[in-house]
């Protein structure tokens, strides 16, 4: 999620469907800087978020919320979805 203006909160709800195999250990939360794309990556911006990592029956739920996040900059999830 890009932000172009400025924003009181943000609220990212993700759900990953069990034929994805993800484990919590398989998603890692990121904030970059992004312009036309993504610049550089801001690891001091984590510390304000708010991120919980749960399964809900076979499903993997992720929810990251932040106060005031920054224009431009891109809060995210990245994940590696394991072997076959």
């Amino acid at each position: 999620m890009v932000l172009a203006e400025r924003t009181h909160s943000l609220h990212l709800h993700c759900t990953f469907a069990p034929e994805y195999g993800l484990a919590r250990e398989n998603v890692a939360v990121f904030v970059a800087s992004h312009s036309h794309s993504i610049d550089y990556l801001a690891p001091w911006e984590l510390s304000r978020l708010s991120c919980e990592i749960a399964t809900f029956g076979k499903r993997l739920v992720v929810d990251l919320r932040v106060k005031e996040p920054i224009p431009r900059h891109f809060y995210g999830l990245a994940w590696m979805i394991p072997p076959c």
